[in-house]
């Protein structure tokens, strides 16, 4: 039962905002932390470690998931990795001499491995739920910065939100509902004692309403599949349930997993292959 509602204006304070963002992985404890990615993208590149001059290394993330960016240089070649940060597998690599070495490895849209939707997910991302505590006692103001920070929206691509407590368990929660200026809806559960991530789930429908055209063609099966192991590395293609169904005029494909004691329920839209809805979800909440 609801107990009390917080209606939060959009332009909170900013502030709160960028300490979250500058500090993704106080809140991820299976993180396998930058050192080990160091480590990885040195073993990688087969490159001692007092041969490398690291010029960047941080936590970032793409479509909700988070993955470690390593760039070193080493005998006039620069080596970049974009290493998972839940499983310390590298999702990309590039080696180029200094003289062509100019574009991020974010930046560079046609050699990275994350597949694009079309809005920033996470969770897409970001189907990782944090399992260590962010604080004691947060409350409203600060959930909704964690929802926030965990989905990588920012507060000026927000249209509206809403944060609501109540009670499951004998546990406070957070219930924090936003919307962006496109039309994607968020919907986070948050435990107010520590701030983890219990569930959260992403809805896109808006973006998939209008009816195909007869001549456009359906991605496989096969793709749909991929494009939730692109946002659960390490699950199996055959643990995934996946149908593929009609809703009003457009075909999608629909499903679940469970992996790593969380359980994941989609929609995939079977023209694009675009993440209609996604829910990520504690198996013991």
């Amino acid at each position: 039962m609801k107990s009390k509602k917080y209606i939060i204006p959009i332009l909170f304070s900013i502030l709160l905002i960028t300490s979250c963002k500058k500090q993704p992985a106080s809140s991820m404890a299976d993180y396998i932390g930058i050192d080990a990615a160091k480590t990885a993208a040195l073993k990688a590149a087969d490159v001692p470690a007092n041969q490398a001059a690291f010029s960047t290394a941080g936590l970032d993330n793409k479509n909700g998931a988070f993955f470690y960016q390593i760039v070193f240089t080493e005998n006039g070649t620069e080596h970049r990795y974009a290493i998972d940060a839940l499983t310390g597998l590298i999702i990309e690599e590039s080696h180029n001499p200094l003289t062509q070495a100019t574009t991020s490895l974010v930046e560079n849209e046609t050699s990275f491995t994350i597949q694009e939707t079309p809005v920033y997910l996470p969770p897409e991302t970001s189907t990782i739920l944090p399992s260590a505590p962010i604080a004691e006692n947060i409350d409203a103001n600060t959930a909704l910065s964690i929802a926030l920070t965990h989905a990588g929206i920012s507060a000026n691509e927000v249209s509206s939100s809403e944060t609501d407590t109540e009670y499951e368990h004998g546990k406070q929660i957070f219930e924090v509902e936003f919307t962006t200026l496109s039309g994607v809806e968020y919907d986070y559960k948050i435990n107010a004692a520590d701030g983890t991530v219990i569930s959260f789930d992403y809805n896109a429908e808006s973006l998939y309403l209008q009816a195909p055209s007869p001549n456009t063609g359906m991605i496989s099966e096969a793709q749909a599949k991929q494009a939730v192991l692109d946002r659960v590395p390490q699950a199996l293609a055959e643990h995934i349930f996946i149908e593929l169904d009609e809703d009003d005029g457009r075909f999608e494909y629909e499903g679940s997993l469970i992996y790593n004691n969380i359980k994941y329920e989609f929609k995939i839209d079977a023209y694009s292959g675009g993440i209609i809805e996604w829910e990520a979800k504690l198996q013991n909440h």
